[in-house]
C-alpha cells in the first residue's frame, strides 16, 4: 500500500490542519514544532511536537505549509525502513522528526501506529520502500 504523507487518510470531524510559515523547507510527513506564534520547524528533541508536515500551501507562497495537529490515519515518514510497526502500538518521535515504535531516547505521543507501507511525496513523486505509517493522532500528541 502507498502511504501518501502529510494528510490525513480518513478525513472527517477528527481533522485539525491549520498553515504556518516555515524558515526552511520541511519533509511532508515530518513532525514539528513551533519556533514562534505562526512559524514552525522540524522537531528535533527539543520543543514540544505538536503535529505533522504536510505539503507547502501553494506555489505563491512555498513558505507556508499545512500541519496537521489531529486527525485519522495520517501519513508519517517512518525513522527506519526496517523497523517491524504492529497495530495499536504507541507512537514516538525521534529527534530527526521522524516516526518510530521505539521508546528509547524518543519523545512519546498520545497517537497509535494504524498501518505500514511505502512512502508517497504527492510534491515529488518520490517513493520510499515501508518508509511510511499510518497513525491516529484524533486528540493530537
Amino acid at each position: 500500500m502507498e502511504i501518501i504523507l502529510g494528510k490525513p487518510q480518513i478525513r472527517g470531524n477528527s481533522d485539525v490542519i491549520f498553515n504556518y510559515g516555515a524558515a526552511s523547507a520541511i519533509a511532508a510527513g515530518a513532525a514539528v514544532k513551533r519556533t514562534g506564534e505562526k512559524e514552525i520547524a522540524v522537531f528535533d528533541g527539543s520543543g514540544i511536537p505538536f503535529g505533522v508536515s504536510g505539503y507547502a500551501d501553494n506555489k505563491n507562497t512555498p513558505n507556508k505549509v499545512a500541519v496537521i495537529e489531529a486527525g485519522k490515519s495520517v501519513g508519517v515518514l517512518l525513522d527506519d525502513a526496517n523497523e517491524a510497526i504492529s497495530v495499536g502500538a504507541q507512537v514516538y518521535i525521534t529527534a530527526g522528526g521522524k516516526f518510530t515504535a521505539v521508546a528509547t531516547d524518543n519523545t512519546p505521543t498520545a497517537a497509535v501506529f494504524v498501518e505500514k507501507g511505502d512512502a508517497l511525496n504527492l510534491a515529488t513523486g518520490e517513493k520510499i520502500a515501508n518508509g511510511a505509517a499510518l497513525i491516529d493522532m484524533v486528540g493530537g500528541f
